[in-house]
């Protein structure tokens, strides 16, 4: 397009306009120092910022040698310097020739006064904190899910113990909406996730402001309010935010958050090798001590032999071979005597039978002498009335009874003609 510029020629342009700016060339800028980083080289590089906008600084080592307080995130500094553009990145910083400290910075006023609201209520009280579980089975990990944290510790828990369950609930680690985000991860996982047995929320590091999320209240009263214990991992280990102080543990990396949550499962197994070696060694130890304490064996038995003996003079014996032949010559007289009674009473058994024998055979001819069946076989006979009453007299009957008459062999119904006649009915 004609009349177009390159962006070398742009930026070289901007360059001139601002050096030859004068209130650019020397200008005192407020604001509050955050992400300051330190060269090996002695220069310092920070951002100096308020709360609508941030510049990029760079203070030279030979202006930064010359400041004995060390410079620090949330301080608020007056930087005296120049504006320089640079040309190559489009960019431009303040070159600072000189500072002075103007008090501390909003963001540490603000974080000092939070944290002694939340010290009166009782949020950091240590009677306050729940325990860690020694072994964990369900981990809730709040933190961003692109961030190289989340990596850090999945890596280091899956390595220590590969039995444990790990759920990522992504959330936003910096910016307006942060803090809210992460409070509102804590309180659903105690709502929804109640077999949690632990929460670690954090992020790696970053500069004051990136690490704002972590200092405001409405995030505190969520942890302070969660019934799962919660490990704080925020930053690096010179960073210290309100979560760190309201959580039940803190750690001073992510890193050293996921050693802090799961014990090492190998060295475990290589305590209770150890420890059960340990208790074998004792056992054999206690065996050992116990043989060396009992007596010899040729003494043992020399003090039973003499207690042996003790106890043959006590009953008048002079050994026991004569007590032996005394209980045996008992025992032998006892076995005649039972068996004399036992032929006496075979005998008598052998009488009584005898006797009975003889009065059953005296009762059988008895009854076969008195038997009524005896006398029918001889031709005689038995009369009964039709109530089965025997008749023994003509006399008792009339002409028209009706009689039975019983023979050896059978009976026969028959009717009264008169007294002198009977009819057989069957004829």
């Amino acid at each position: 397009m004609s009349g177009a510029v390159t962006v070398t020629q742009l930026n070289a342009y901007i360059a001139r306009v601002i050096k030859a700016e004068a209130l650019l060339a020397q200008i005192k800028v407020t604001g509050e120092i955050s992400n300051i980083t330190k060269h090996r080289s002695g220069h310092v590089f920070f951002t100096l910022k308020d709360a609508s906008s941030a510049v990029r600084c760079f203070l030279p080592s030979a202006i930064a040698a010359k400041i004995t307080d060390r410079l620090a995130d949330g301080e608020e500094i007056i930087a005296e310097g120049y504006v320089q553009v640079y040309e190559k990145g489009g960019s431009y910083s303040l070159n600072i020739r000189q500072v002075t400290r103007s008090g501390e910075g909003d963001l540490a006023r603000n974080f000092e006064k939070l944290k002694q609201k939340l010290l009166e209520k009782g949020y950091f009280d240590p009677s306050a904190k729940k325990p860690l579980p020694a072994f964990p089975e369900n981990i809730a990990i709040v933190t961003s899910p692109t961030g190289a944290a989340i990596e850090d510790m999945l890596s280091i828990i899956k390595s220590k113990n590969s039995v444990v369950n790990v759920r990522l609930f992504p959330s936003l680690v910096q910016g307006e909406d942060a803090a809210r985000m992460l409070a509102g991860c804590v309180s659903y996982i105690n709502r929804s996730f109640a077999g949690t047995d632990l929460i670690i929320i954090g992020r790696g590091g970053g500069s004051a402001e990136d690490l704002m999320a972590f200092n405001e209240e409405v995030l505190a009263d969520a942890i302070y309010a969660s019934e799962i214990p919660v490990i704080s991992a925020v930053g690096h280990e010179t960073d210290f935010s309100i979560s760190d102080f309201t959580a039940d543990a803190r750690a001073e990396t992510p890193t050293a958050a996921a050693h802090m949550a799961v014990p090492d499962v190998f060295k475990l197994m290589l305590s209770i090798d150890t420890i059960i070696s340990d208790m074998q060694n004792s056992v054999f130890f206690a065996l050992s001590n116990a043989r060396k304490s009992l007596p010899d064996e040729r003494l043992l038995l020399a003090r039973l032999k003499t207690k042996l003996q003790l106890a043959e003079m006590k009953v008048g014996l002079t050994d026991f071979s004569s007590l032996r032949n005394s209980l045996a010559a008992r025992l032998c007289a006892q076995r005649s005597g039972a068996g004399h009674l036992a032929e006496a009473m075979r005998k008598e058994v052998a009488r009584v039978v005898e006797r009975c024998e003889f009065a059953a055979a005296m009762q059988e001819t008895a009854l076969t002498t008195l038997n009524p069946l005896a006398v029918l076989s001889r031709g005689y006979s038995i009369i009964q009335d039709e109530n089965g009453r025997v008749v023994s007299s003509a006399s008792a009957l009339a002409p028209g009874d009706n009689v039975n008459a019983r023979f050896k062999d059978g009976t026969a119904a028959m009717e009264v003609k008169g007294r002198n006649e009977v009819k057989n009915v069957n004829e």
